[in-house]
């Protein structure tokens, strides 16, 4: 069975809106975002992704780390995708900023890490199998 690291969460919140958006990625880095995924799954990259017409019912988690702006001007989020470094741009992709495309900037969340496991012990989900005490104090 894989190792894997346990962490306990610090501080968490919900965020949205870009303002909001993106003083928390600046305050305290990525963040993550629900979105509509059903149109990236033919998205082959190489282009800020821009569609007014796609829903924004969410059915994805993925991080959005940044923001920028592409060579004709128009704003992106910077987003890291789950699906590996094959799909879109080395598993990144670009959302047009400022028009909740995908539902992008409406269901956002940010956590902190509180303590985490110095030892990689197996754990499930939902915490079953963890090692107590085993945590490391930051």
């Amino acid at each position: 069975m894989e190792k894997v690291p346990g962490v306990k969460v610090g501080e968490y919140g919900k965020v949205s809106g870009v303002d909001n958006m993106k003083k928390e990625i600046f305050r305290r880095g990525p963040i993550t975002a629900n979105i509509n995924s059903s149109p990236l799954h033919t998205f082959k990259g190489g282009k800020v992704f821009s569609d007014d017409t796609a829903s924004k019912m969410t059915n994805h988690v993925v991080s959005i780390y940044g923001w920028g702006k592409d060579q004709d001007g128009v704003e992106f989020w910077n987003i890291r995708n789950s699906w590996g470094q094959y799909w879109g741009e080395l598993g990144n992709f670009r959302v047009e900023l400022g028009k909740n495309m995908l539902g992008v900037e409406s269901y956002n969340w940010w956590a902190t890490p509180d303590n985490w496991t110095e030892h990689n012990y197996p754990c499930g989900e939902d915490g079953a199998g963890c090692e107590v005490g085993a945590y490391l104090d930051p």
